[in-house]
């Protein structure tokens, strides 16, 4: 009931500001694999007022993913609803928003392990920030940054695009860098460090494919490395954005 009552506020302030706008509606998903067995696949909606300028917008995220915990694996769902200021303009646009994440398996968070959620593995309110720039469409910088307080997680991915066929379906190429990790330690009674701070990163080469301007699939693919025990393996993901105005 508490998830429940989150989301339907979320909701009526967003919606109860842009009655007087056209507004926005992006969803977006996205299935990863990796080696070893760890894989994700995210789900998610953004309401925004659709105007240039400032106004409201409000995120929910549906995430679940498989990762190591030693020798077994583990499987865990979270929701995250958020809300927020954008700012947009005819190149770009930039947001800040705040919200809080519920995860289904708290022990995440005590095994020292980066699972690949973008809101870290505890029930945690958090921070985010995004930046788009298209400007006259020939290439894309989009940068998101999000924070958990909980456990100090982290989360940021940084792509970079380029324009390599023209219309009527236009197709780019680029590069993504994600950096994820946890900044908490955990010690020992004495002070004896038990499980040090986590570091993942993913790099590697996107495309995408835009059957319209308002949907477009992609695709990645790449190395994945980091600190969190486990030797480096590869990655791959698809996923897709559709975009709505009314």
């Amino acid at each position: 009931m508490h998830t429940k009552r989150i989301v339907s506020l979320a909701a009526a302030l967003v919606l109860g500001a842009t009655t007087a706008h056209a507004q926005a509606l992006a969803t977006f998903g996205s299935a990863e694999i990796a080696g070893y067995g760890e894989g994700s696949a995210l789900l998610g909606t953004s309401l925004s007022t659709g105007h240039q300028g400032w106004g409201p917008v409000g995120t929910l995220i549906g995430q679940t993913y498989r990762y190591r915990n030693g020798n077994t694996h583990n499987q865990a769902w979270a929701l995250s609803p958020s809300i927020g200021l954008q700012y947009s303009m005819p190149t770009g646009a930039v947001q800040g928003m705040v919200g809080y994440s519920f995860v289904s398996d708290d022990n995440i968070a005590n095994t020292g392990v980066v699972a690949g959620s973008q809101f870290g593995g505890r029930n945690s309110a958090f921070v985010s920030a995004q930046v788009n720039h298209w400007g006259t469409g020939e290439h894309g910088v989009q940068w998101i940054g999000n924070y958990a307080f909980e456990n100090q997680y982290y989360w940021t991915r940084l792509r970079l695009n380029q324009r390599f066929v023209t219309a009527p379906n236009p197709i780019y190429l680029g590069i993504e860098g994600v950096l994820q990790g946890s900044q908490k330690e955990t010690r020992t009674a004495n002070g004896a460090l038990l499980i040090p701070t986590q570091t993942r990163y993913q790099v590697g080469p996107t495309i995408e494919y835009r059957f319209t301007n308002d949907f477009r699939v992609g695709a990645s693919a790449g190395y994945r490395g980091g600190n969190n025990n486990y030797p480096g393996t590869g990655y791959g993901r698809i996923e897709f954005l559709a975009l709505s105005r009314w």
